[in-house]
């Protein structure tokens, strides 16, 4: 998996996502997936660059 940082940008986890769907169902069924993959690594990109506030604690301690 690619491990996301400030600079990963959606072309890197379009790449990454596009690699794993080939090795995993074929170059014809990623291809099929096109679509999806981009808006999968565009919805990717938008959860990275948000950084929750400080005094935010993630909802399995609430």
């Amino acid at each position: 998996m690619t491990q996301m940082n400030s600079d990963t940008t959606v072309e890197d986890l379009l790449t990454h996502l596009t690699a794993r769907a080939r090795a995993l169902w074929g170059e014809d069924k990623a291809a099929a997936m096109s679509s999806a993959l981009e808006q999968t690594a565009r919805q990717l990109w938008e959860i990275g660059q948000t950084k929750p506030a400080r005094d935010v604690e993630p909802g399995f301690y609430q």
